[in-house]
């Protein structure tokens, strides 16, 4: 359900707030028409300026979001968010290329990746290897195989060159970026299926 995973990645990223009862979180669009977490602030002519800030609020669970029939948050939305009506008897169950995009490039996915990043280097220190471990642990409950390893610490071995040597103006340190990206296609897989593709 898309609460479940919305939570889940909460909570392997260390952003969880496990804060119950309280006002709901409230839910705003943002200037490109997409629903998002925040404090609302229109200009004159009601446009969205910027999301006000909600501190730890916007790291609290699912079950806390504002539900409103014409704002639902887009990454509940995207992975069929059960109806917003009365005697809703069944939820849908899709599997469509939005889910995937959103997976892809939301700025919901690379925040929470950076974040999960940020917490393997604060309790996993330099090792790479170790850090990949815990990510896994984490992430899936189990370890992760030698190979799997291998071609996760060759595929940030290679973002961090590419990083590194990118033309483009790019912040931050280019191995803790390449390592936000592989956190991201960890968090975005199933992770329990064929692991040799």
């Amino acid at each position: 359900d898309t609460e479940v995973f919305r939570d889940a990645v909460l909570a392997v990223s260390g952003q969880y707030v496990n804060q119950m009862a309280g006002p709901p979180i409230p839910v705003m669009e943002d200037a490109v028409g997409q629903i998002v977490l925040g404090q609302e602030d229109l200009d004159g002519e009601r446009k969205p300026r910027a999301a006000g800030g909600l501190g730890g609020q916007s790291h609290r669970r699912s079950l806390y979001v504002q539900v409103r029939r014409s704002r639902l948050l887009a990454v509940l939305e995207t992975f069929d968010l059960a109806t917003v009506a009365p005697n809703c008897v069944k939820r849908p169950a899709s599997n469509v290329a939005p889910q995937a995009l959103l997976l892809i490039n939301s700025r919901f996915m690379v925040d929470y990746a950076e974040a999960f990043a940020a917490r393997l280097q604060r309790e996993r220190g330099g090792d790479l290897r170790g850090q990949l471990q815990h990510a896994w642990q984490l992430a899936y409950a189990r370890p992760v195989d030698e190979q799997t390893l291998d071609r996760f610490v060759g595929f940030i071995a290679a973002q961090t060159k590419r990083f590194a040597t990118s033309g483009a103006k790019q912040n931050g340190d280019p191995q803790q970026r390449a390592l936000a990206v592989a956190c991201q296609a960890i968090l975005k897989s199933a992770g329990a299926g064929d692991t040799s593709s």
